[in-house]
């Protein structure tokens, strides 16, 4: 980092002392140097790129990740959908009836679609969430901090209770698929 000095200089003969190049003003600066003494203020080089790394760091706390839902119980569930927000409607509606047999309604989950979403990473998800367990439907939906986890096993991931399992639309086509779902769902 570069860091700069204030040089107060009263006789402009000690620049040749000081400076061994020769110094050029342009058109426009003259009149700035009319045979008074030149002071070269310091520039404060921490005022001046603190105030943009703030800024940055409002900016990435003013974008939070959108999410379905309230997150009053603190279930966190991702989804992988190219055509849709957050989950398609049909999806939704057996997720809704799913909840409902944990005692469960939309409100209190917070569904985040990880499509399209290449720097979103569980650390900013746990950060702005906070969730108590994560649910995962699909492995498309996994991120890749997830990659080592077993496929519809509850388990730990960095004290986190997770279950990467089906995506409603395997499920939705297959019996053996929904019910290797709510076998684990059921106690999750």
């Amino acid at each position: 980092m570069l860091k700069f000095v204030k040089v107060r200089v009263e006789d402009t003969a000690a620049y040749r002392y000081l400076y061994n190049e020769d110094i050029f003003l342009l058109n426009s600066e003259k009149h700035l140097f009319n045979g008074e003494p030149l002071t070269i203020e310091p520039e404060n080089t921490k005022a001046q790129y603190e105030p943009e790394a703030e800024t940055l760091a409002q900016t990435v706390k003013a974008s939070p990740i959108p999410y379905l839902g309230q997150n009053k119980k603190s279930l966190l569930v991702l989804t992988h959908y190219t055509d849709f927000s957050f989950i398609a409607p049909d999806h939704q509606a057996a997720l809704e009836a799913t909840l409902k047999r944990k005692d469960y309604t939309i409100d209190d989950i917070a569904i985040v679609n990880t499509a399209g979403s290449d720097g979103m990473t569980l650390s900013a998800l746990r950060e702005q969430l906070n969730p108590s367990k994560l649910l995962v439907l699909g492995n498309q939906a996994a991120m890749a901090e997830l990659s080592e986890l077993t496929f519809n096993q509850p388990q730990q991931f960095n004290n986190l209770p997770v279950l990467i399992t089906f995506a409603f639309g395997e499920m939705m086509t297959s019996n053996e698929n929904k019910k290797a779902f709510w076998e684990q769902a059921k106690n999750f």
